[in-house]
């Protein structure tokens, strides 16, 4: 092997140790995936809101779990004389995810938890048909400015202030609600059109509670700002009780 080639392999040599080494100790790019998982640290992630949830769901005792809606909620029941379904406990059932992917027996299971007098929270920025059609609403969609949305409470004695989001809200809201029942409890603002994103639904002896944006709850926004206060309002509007958290779905 002559001198020059020797020269050349310890220059490739040095050359790839170079590219490792730069490589190694370049930043690692930001995971921006919507995931929605309670373990997941990255920006959309519920890690934060899971560490905080005692703080955020005040005067709550809260349960977590990993089943799905209807593994969770079938459990909480027995049966009397063979025939009598019961629940066993009271409370209110939250699940954070970006599609509500929970199908019709679980949905059966949810109106059946309600029915008995529990109310369920659900921040999704879909929801399935079934759920539309029983509650009497409907969804539209509008791309939001680059300015992003500003998002408000209806009461204006809990907050009047208005609270920016720009990174990964949706842009669906609710277009159409039963007037008579349907309490709405905030908005979301883009230019001069104000939606619906946050409204509350009587059914039987319960409630459910629909949030069109649960990019509020995640590790970003919860960081970012002031927004944590809006969370925190949000959440403010459940009633005290046991908390079903099913923040592992994701969509």
């Amino acid at each position: 092997m002559n001198r020059t080639i020797k020269i050349y392999i310890v220059f490739l040599v040095l050359l790839i140790v170079a590219i490792v080494f730069i490589d190694a100790n370049r930043p690692k790019p930001i995971d921006w995936t919507p995931t929605f998982g309670i373990n997941d640290r990255i920006p959309f992630g519920l890690y934060i809101f899971d560490q905080e949830s005692t703080s955020l769901l005040k005067n709550n005792t809260i349960e977590k779990t990993s089943q799905t809606v209807y593994e969770y909620l079938d459990s909480q029941y027995y049966y009397e004389n063979d025939s009598l379904r019961t629940d066993k406990t009271n409370g209110t059932l939250l699940s954070i995810s970006q599609y509500s992917e929970i199908d019709d027996e679980s949905t059966n299971e949810l109106f059946y938890y309600v029915e008995q007098g529990n109310s369920v929270f659900l921040s999704s920025n879909h929801f399935s048909d079934k759920l539309k059609d029983s509650l009497h609403f409907e969804m539209d969609s509008e791309m939001p400015t680059e300015k992003g949305l500003d998002f408000t409470l209806a009461n204006t004695n809990l907050n009047s202030k208005k609270y920016n989001f720009v990174n990964g809200v949706g842009n669906g809201f609710f277009s159409k609600i039963d007037t008579l029942a349907t309490v709405v409890l905030g908005y979301q603002t883009s230019g001069n059109k104000q939606n619906v994103n946050f409204i509350k639904v009587p059914y039987k002896s319960g409630f459910f509670y629909l949030h069109c944006q649960p990019i509020a709850f995640t590790n970003y926004h919860l960081l970012k700002d002031d927004h944590y206060q809006y969370t925190e309002k949000v959440a403010s509007y459940l009633p005290d009780g046991e908390e079903g958290i099913l923040g592992s779905t994701s969509g």
